[in-house]
């Protein structure tokens, strides 16, 4: 009985840590939003004929800030009422590479920046 009992304790104590040690990242996030964020898609590739295409963000605390890499290509705009939406719109028929970059609100002040952040690609033909 004794040695279920601790393993049983053992065990809580290890879920305990592993459980905690998710709850909060004070990094700037990835790429691939293994940091709990993401951008839904994450790469989208935009033909002549198309102007603009929406963007949403998975994971992380609201209000995001969304913006792009090269305001010459095209902008990014977020939902005036769902900040978790935006839609980038291409600068008339310029070609290139864009990237978009959203960070959330999380654990933000004025001591410390732990926000997540998350970025995709939209090429345009």
């Amino acid at each position: 009985m004794k040695t279920f009992l601790s393993l049983s304790s053992v065990l809580a104590v290890i879920l305990a840590c592993v459980l905690a040690g998710c709850e909060n990242n004070s990094d700037t996030g990835d790429a691939d939003g293994v940091d709990g964020m993401l951008i839904v898609p994450a790469a989208v590739h935009l033909r002549t004929n198309q102007t603009d295409y929406v963007f949403s963000v998975e994971g992380g605390i609201a209000p995001y800030t969304w913006e792009v890499g090269n305001a010459s290509l095209g902008t990014i705009v977020a939902d005036a009422v769902r900040s978790e939406i935006a839609t980038y719109t291409r600068a008339g028929a310029v070609a290139g590479q864009n990237t978009i970059r959203v960070t959330d609100s999380h654990n933000t002040n004025a001591n410390q920046n732990a926000s997540w952040s998350a970025v995709a690609t939209v090429i345009q033909d």
